[in-house]
C-alpha cells in the first residue's frame, strides 16, 4: 500500500509539471520576445542619442541655449517622491518647503492630481539644492513661523486689551451717564418742590387778601346802615 501512494503522488507531480509547462510555455516565450524588443529599444535609442549629440556640435551654443530652453523639464510622480526620499524628508517637511498642504504632496505622488505651474518651478528648484540647503530653509522656515506666532500673540493680546479698554470706558460712560440723568432728576423734583411751595404760598395769599376785601367790605356796609340811624335819633331828639 505504501508503494502505491508513492506510485500516485508521483504520477500526480509528473501530470502537475506537465501542465503547468503547458501554460507558462506561452508566457515564458512572450517574455523572450519582450526582452528581445526592449534590447533592440535600446540600442536604437543609444544611437538616436549618438546622432543627436554629434548634430549638437555642429550647432551654434545660441541655438543650442534657446533648444534647451525651451525643452520642459519632465515632472511625475516617481520623480517628486525620489526627490523627496533623495532629500531625506517626510511628507509634512516636504509640503512645508514648498509652501503646499501634505494632502496635494500625497496627490502628487499617487498621481491623483498634478502640480500647479507655479509648484512646478518650485519643484525644480527643489531639485537643485542638498540636504544641508533643505535643513538650512526648514531652519529658517521654523523660525520665521515661530516669529509670525510671536506677532499674533502680541497683536491678540492687543486686541483684547483695547477691547477691555472700550468696554471699561463704556461702563465709565454708561455710569457718568447715569449720575448725570440722576442730578437732573434731582434738580427737576426740587424745582418742582419749590414750584408747587411757591405756588401754595400764592393761594395763601390770594385767600388771605379776599377775606380781607370782604371784611372790609362789610364794615362799609354796617357804617352806611348806622349813619341814617343816627341822624333819626338826633331829628327826634
Amino acid at each position: 500500500m505504501a508503494e502505491l501512494g508513492k506510485i500516485l503522488k508521483d504520477e500526480i507531480r509528473r501530470l502537475a509539471r506537465r501542465e503547468i509547462r503547458a501554460e507558462t510555455e506561452s508566457q515564458r516565450k512572450a517574455v523572450i520576445a519582450l526582452k528581445r524588443e526592449v534590447r533592440e529599444l535600446r540600442k536604437h535609442n543609444e544611437a538616436l542619442t549618438k546622432e543627436v549629440a554629434a548634430l549638437r556640435r555642429h550647432l551654434p551654443d545660441e541655438v543650442v541655449q534657446k533648444v534647451d530652453k525651451t525643452r520642459k523639464p519632465r515632472i511625475s510622480a516617481r520623480s517628486i517622491r525620489a526627490q523627496r526620499k533623495r532629500l531625506g524628508l517626510s511628507i509634512e517637511a516636504y509640503a512645508r518647503l514648498l509652501g503646499a498642504s501634505p494632502g496635494s504632496v500625497v496627490n502628487w505622488e499617487q498621481r491623483k492630481t498634478r502640480p500647479a505651474p507655479s509648484m512646478r518651478e518650485k519643484l525644480l528648484e527643489v531639485r537643485k539644492l542638498g540636504r544641508r540647503d533643505v535643513k538650512r530653509i526648514l531652519a529658517e522656515l521654523e523660525a520665521a513661523g515661530g516669529d509670525a506666532d510671536k506677532k499674533k500673540t502680541a497683536s491678540a493680546k492687543k486686541s483684547e486689551g483695547g477691547s477691555r479698554a472700550k468696554a471699561s470706558k463704556r461702563a465709565t460712560g454708561t455710569s457718568g451717564s447715569k449720575a448725570k440723568a440722576s442730578k437732573k432728576a434731582s434738580k427737576g423734583a426740587t424745582k418742582a418742590s419749590k414750584g408747587a411751595t411757591k405756588a401754595k404760598s400764592q393761594a395763601k395769599k390770594k385767600t388771605a387778601a379776599k377775606r380781607s376785601s370782604g371784611a372790609r367790605k362789610a364794615g362799609s356796609s354796617k357804617r352806611g346802615a348806622e349813619a341814617p340811624a343816627a341822624s333819626e335819633t338826633a331829628a327826634s331828639e
